[in-house]
């Protein structure tokens, strides 16, 4: 099944390092269960924080109402 919502505030240092754990704890359980690809609609705010761990833009940027602008990034974990 799909594996939604995880969120993060990336905007200040200690919210970046609480953010990273967060993402580093989910690819933990997603890596244990075996997913291949975690994909997230990410704010365009948050793609530089996520890029940094990894995940990849892919498409164009586009608008979520009335959240504002997102990127789809994907991670490939190895088998």
């Amino acid at each position: 099944g799909d594996h939604r919502d995880l969120h993060s505030f990336p905007t200040r240092r200690s919210s970046d390092l609480i953010g990273k754990k967060l993402v580093e704890k989910a690819e933990e359980i997603l890596r244990e269960a075996k997913i291949q690809k975690i994909w997230m609609n990410a704010r365009e705010t948050a793609a530089e924080f996520y890029q940094k761990l990894g995940y990849k833009i892919e498409g164009e940027l586009f608008n979520v109402k009335p959240i504002g602008f997102h990127y789809v990034m994907t991670k490939y974990f190895n088998s």
